[in-house]
């Protein structure tokens, strides 16, 4: 039976909106209730005044001991805006703020030149010009990621390349491996599922995992020449969720396209 590789799921627990629409529906209906109560007292009191229009200034003062119930009401509806105004806030910075703390990769990485097979000098066999490429290992994760979420542009003088790395044309191989290059190429250190009965294999960003960015653009058209060198270009690591760059390097190859260095930035 062949082995699926499958996304593993890491997504970040986002707040109940349930607290907040009760405590809206809650002070909603105070406020209503309120609202109407001024309303009839005001009707009550006009009438009032109209019924003892004869009866003296003394008396009407001396009998007027409620009329302050709509200023109350007023105090009390301006106080529950107010508390309202700041519960939304507070949740709408949890929200916001909180969901960047959960989910934004903090990462240690390394980067090598590959000019040989085992990126080592000296051992394994020499790349064909096409496949020299650099490497960038992630060596150390708190946390497994979508490997979905994660893509890599690269920004050259003659344009801008992007890569999903969960793409079947990036995913899982090395440069001198794939059938068609791409400028990007994304092996993943992928892990079976002890519990899974049939084997599967399970993919995410993390540890182990490496990005392979070629010295060239490999041509749209295999005419049998090299690509072009990128030269110096940029290359951006970036959690799409939250559209923030989490790493960034500045790549510089000469123009034979032989050595080229990598700087994390």
């Amino acid at each position: 039976m062949p082995k699926i590789v499958t996304a593993a799921q890491n997504v970040a627990a986002v707040p109940s909106f349930a607290p907040t629409l009760a405590t809206v529906a809650l002070v909603g209906a105070m406020v209503a209730i309120l609202i109407g109560r001024a309303e009839r007292r005001s009707e009550e009191e006009e009438a009032e005044e109209r019924a003892e229009a004869a009866v003296p200034i003394r008396r009407i003062l001396e009998d007027d001991e409620e009329a302050v119930s709509p200023v109350i009401a007023t105090i009390l509806m301006v106080a529950i805006t107010v508390v309202l105004a700041g519960v939304l806030y507070i949740w709408a910075g949890s929200l916001a703020g909180g969901a960047d703390a959960k989910v934004e990769p903090t990462i240690s990485w390394s980067t090598t030149t590959c000019k040989t097979t085992t990126c080592v000098p000296g051992t394994g066999d020499a790349l064909d010009p096409e496949d020299i490429h650099f490497q960038i290992l992630i060596e150390d994760s708190p946390d497994d990621y979508r490997t979905g979420a994660i893509r890599v542009d690269v920004e050259t003088n003659s344009g801008t390349y992007q890569f999903d790395l969960f793409n079947a044309s990036v995913y899982g191989v090395s440069p001198q491996e794939q059938a068609v290059p791409t400028l990007v190429v994304f092996n993943d250190e992928t892990t079976a599922a002890a519990d899974d009965p049939n084997g599967n294999i399970f993919t995410s960003f993390g540890v182990g995992d490496q990005i392979f960015v070629r010295f060239r653009v490999p041509p749209t058209e295999d005419t049998g020449t090299l690509g072009e060198v990128i030269g110096a270009s940029t290359v951006k690591v970036i959690y799409t969720p939250t559209s923030r760059i989490i790493k960034q390097f500045d790549l510089l190859v000469d123009p034979s396209g032989d050595t080229g260095t990598i700087t994390s930035v």
